[in-house]
């Protein structure tokens, strides 16, 4: 009797082993060979998944900013929570992509580096951080905020800059001072 594959459970182990890899050895010098053995496939067999180190890269990225921008969408239809609180539990799940081992460290690094590198890769991260945006924006935009209309992008604006520099920091504030910062963040725009 055939053996039964999940390909997607498949795809999200070569990743795992891919994103390890460029961790240790670093993307250029880690071969597409590499990671086939890594994961105990023939080269052929990896292509069956993947065609390229940079399709493995853009699936892991996608798929963690994917996972983003739906917990922002669930976040946004919450009308429990005040805006500075919806925009903390968002703020949130940027910080904990960052420790909960999707490799989000690498996937930065990596990211930074293919984005000057690879023209399909620019356009791909493009977006996906237009997604992301956008998810924001709604957000923002979402029943009982208090935030004027003509402020909305300059609000999302300066989100996306508190979660880039605190992506960038190795060190994070704890909960109390993120909620505190995008209290002040809210207040100071007027929202």
């Amino acid at each position: 009797m055939p053996k039964i594959v999940d390909h997607e459970e498949r795809k999200r182990c070569i990743v795992e082993r891919a994103l390890e890899l460029f961790a240790h050895r670093g993307f250029s010098e880690t071969g597409f060979a590499d990671i086939a053995e890594a994961c105990g496939l023939s080269r052929t067999h990896l292509y069956h998944y993947f065609r390229s180190k940079d399709e493995i890269f853009l699936y892991a990225v996608e798929g963690a900013l994917g996972r983003i921008a739906s917990g922002i969408e669930e976040i946004a239809q919450r009308n429990d929570l005040l805006l500075r609180d919806k925009l903390a539990h968002a703020f949130s799940l940027f910080a904990e992509s960052r420790t909960n081992g999707t490799h989000a460290p690498i996937l930065l690094e990596l990211a930074m580096k293919l984005r000057k590198e690879n023209t399909l890769i620019a356009a791909r991260l493009h977006e996906q951080i237009r997604v992301l945006n956008q998810s924001v924006v709604s957000l923002l935009r979402g029943v009982g905020s208090e935030i004027q209309e003509s402020r909305v992008p300059l609000v999302a604006s300066v989100f996306f800059a508190l979660v880039e520099s605190t992506l960038l920091s190795s060190l994070f504030a704890d909960a109390a001072l993120i909620q505190e910062h995008i209290g002040e963040m809210v207040q100071m725009l007027g929202c």
